[in-house]
């Protein structure tokens, strides 16, 4: 029996013995000898979905949510890709699109950098899901004050009509859709934090995270940053889950983005540009998203998309090798980029460590909070407050449990519920008070 096949009846004896109910998946290592890494074929044949088993160590996910690329080089995509494209996945990362999104000067890898972040007096601003909706994207980067210009959306009907109709744009034109230089970063010192899912749902993806990338350079040289971190929908397309909330925009998007880049499909690997794969490992789109954070912490205030429960906390009780969000970020950094021996390394040994919370709880999101266990998770880094996107509100930013977790997704996407931008302003702290926050709109 083939390694797809016999993933797949595992999968179907475990449901029927009630080990995992449909939808969600959960693995253990128990009886399991030897290190595999085990591929559920997707019903639609387009994906293979690894799950990793490690001696002892394992990953658990929701439905197909975290899960790990390596087997891919050996099973759904041998003979599709070169040689020299399937060795990304033993590097560190695929090349970074070389105009829109060139190297990082400086670090931003979760793999190299601390969760936590001192202010040193700095303002920090958080914007929530943007879901693919440049509009929205620009009006919070101007409520937050960190750009003064206004940035017309330049896909214009006209420009949607004329790639569908295979009519190639002109230089002029592609260089109004991605080319974000002459933005300037008006914030100062300011900290700007982009909770994540940046994608799906909309067509202006890669013009957010252009211009996102093209702040991060400009605010770093003025003394401020901008961190982005990494939500369930970054996650599910790093899967190969793209196909399940990716705009008919957003497609037309990517196919513009490689003329803009000056390469037809006939010049380079047509995946490279294609919207269903852009982001898997070993692709350039990957280099870039798969090094942001899952968790930051910027002196007393939490970020994270969904939310962490104490339940995620537990198995690094007593884990002296690294803090449990410093290797939450390894790891999943490590995993996004197909990287499975070295991440598993991070794993407590012997222990379930469910990922789960950080991008798709919604224990914060809904009308009933437990503020005690909130209050458990605050306690573990000495924090003040949570701050989560994930969970649309209808009613705007709000806040529970004493002020201590914040939810600032507030639906602003077209694709979701088209929610007016608000933005969650939070001042350090002075003469030894705790940071103060309030709400810009």
């Amino acid at each position: 029996m083939n390694m797809l096949n016999f993933a797949t009846s595992w999968q179907r004896m475990l449901q029927k013995c009630g080990r995992i109910r449909s939808g969600h998946t959960y693995l253990t290592s128990a009886g399991l000898q030897r290190k595999a890494t085990l591929a559920l074929q997707l019903h639609t044949g387009k994906f293979c979905v690894p799950i990793m088993l490690n001696n002892g160590r394992s990953i658990g996910v929701r439905g197909l949510h975290l899960l790990t690329l390596a087997s891919l080089t050996r099973t759904m995509q041998a003979g599709k890709r070169s040689n020299s494209r399937s060795s990304y996945f033993h590097t560190e990362s695929a090349s970074c699109f070389n105009r829109a999104f060139p190297e990082d000067r400086d670090s931003n890898g979760s793999s190299e950098e601390s969760f936590l972040l001192n202010s040193n007096g700095r303002r920090v601003v958080a914007i929530g899901d943007l879901h693919g909706d440049f509009k929205a994207a620009v009006k919070s980067l101007q409520i937050a004050g960190v750009i003064e210009e206004d940035i017309p959306d330049m896909m214009t009907k006209d420009i949607m009509h004329k790639e569908r109709a295979n009519i190639s744009l002109s230089e002029e034109e592609l260089d109004g859709l991605f080319n974000f230089d002459e933005i300037e970063w008006t914030g100062g010192d300011t900290i700007l934090v982009q909770v994540g899912d940046i994608l799906d749902r909309g067509g202006g993806e890669i013009r957010i995270m252009a211009l996102l990338h093209s702040l991060r350079f400009k605010a770093r040289e003025a003394g401020g940053d901008v961190q982005l971190l990494l939500g369930n929908h970054e996650i599910m397309n790093m899967e190969g889950q793209a196909w399940r909330y990716v705009s008919p925009e957003a497609k037309v998007e990517a196919n513009l983005y490689r003329q803009f880049e000056g390469q037809t499909a006939s010049e380079t690997n047509e995946d490279d540009y294609n919207r269903d794969t852009m982001y898997l490992p070993g692709y350039p789109m990957n280099a870039w998203i798969s090094k942001n954070k899952c968790i930051l912490q910027v002196d007393d205030t939490l970020f994270v998309h969904a939310g962490v429960s104490s339940e995620f906390i537990k198995p690094f009780i007593g884990y002296d090798k690294m803090h449990a969000y410093d290797a939450a970020n390894k790891i999943i950094s490590l995993y996004l980029q197909g990287r499975n021996d070295e991440a598993s390394s991070f794993v407590p040994p012997k222990k379930y460590v469910y990922f789960e919370d950080l991008y798709w709880t919604r224990i914060y999101g809904g009308p009933a909070v437990d503020c005690k266990d909130l209050k458990e998770v605050l306690k573990y880094t000495n924090a003040r407050r949570m701050v989560v996107g994930h969970t649309p509100q209808r009613k705007g930013i709000n806040t529970k449990c004493d002020d201590r977790i914040w939810r600032i997704d507030v639906g602003m996407s077209d694709g979701v519920m088209g929610g007016y931008p608000q933005i969650l302003e939070i001042l350090p702290p002075s003469s030894g008070n705790e940071s103060s926050v309030s709400i810009l709109s």
